[in-house]
């Protein structure tokens, strides 16, 4: 089932949900961690943020790499089986931690950015939740609890995403926008081929089970389609964003 994978939930899926880089808040946004420092107060306590941030932002490499060493070897059905879920669970909150120190500690994009911290506390909370709760569930609810605030964090992901083009790409022309608009429809045509039929021949049950399964690689495709677009139509404007 889509909704019950732990590769599928991965917190940087389609971005989805991410893109791994915008889970970690160091995306588009990366230039706040460097700048010249500023000795008034305000400017130690940014300081003291950028610290926080780029501390927890190191925490997560390593964290992902072990994950990943966990996936490849397979090691997540024995001793190291609980350790995996905390690491796995922990990622994401120090994500979210991390888009969060971003709107705190700079004014521009403020909302951008809380937006985005918003939907990646969204899936912590899912996903703590399903690992506490349902994990051990014989027969887990589908839709889910969790399945409530894992599809909830597309919307405000959404929203920071649009907020984020508004902000940084405010002079694109319409034909670049066509460009982009372009290479997202030819991506999301194609993903929708493979992923829709693989979801609906894996998933069985009543109308919420398979709206449920469908609703995760939708909500995907979208977030993809928009930061293909984007990413096409401002090659020539900010490399951030390709």
């Amino acid at each position: 089932s889509w909704s019950t994978a732990r590769l599928d939930r991965l917190p940087f899926e389609g971005c989805a949900g991410p893109c791994v880089l915008m889970h970690l808040g160091c995306g588009p946004g990366v230039e706040w961690f460097g700048g010249r420092v500023d000795r008034t107060p305000v400017g130690s306590r940014e300081t003291r943020i950028r610290r926080v941030a780029l501390v927890t932002i190191g925490v997560l490499m390593l964290g992902v790499l072990f994950e990943l060493v966990i996936f490849a070897f397979h090691l997540d059905s024995g001793a190291l089986s609980l350790p995996s879920v905390l690491v796995y669970d922990g990622l994401i909150v120090a994500a979210g931690l991390v888009c969060l120190l971003r709107a705190v500690s700079q004014r521009d994009e403020r909302l951008a950015w809380a937006l985005m911290a918003c939907a990646i506390g969204c899936w912590a909370i899912g996903e703590i939740y399903w690992d506490a709760v349902l994990a051990q569930a014989a027969s887990p609810p589908i839709p889910s609890v969790s399945d409530v605030f894992w599809l909830t964090f597309y919307i405000p992901a959404y929203a920071s995403v649009v907020l984020l083009i508004r902000s940084r790409l405010p002079h694109l022309g319409a034909s670049l926008w066509l460009d982009g608009v372009i290479g997202a429809l030819g991506v999301a045509s194609v993903s929708a081929a493979v992923v829709f039929d693989t979801v609906l021949h894996s998933t069985h049950g009543g109308f919420g089970v398979v709206a449920t399964g469908l609703a995760y690689p939708a909500g995907d495709l979208a977030l993809l389609a928009m930061l293909v677009s984007v990413g096409i139509a401002s090659r020539r404007e900010r490399l951030s964003w390709s």
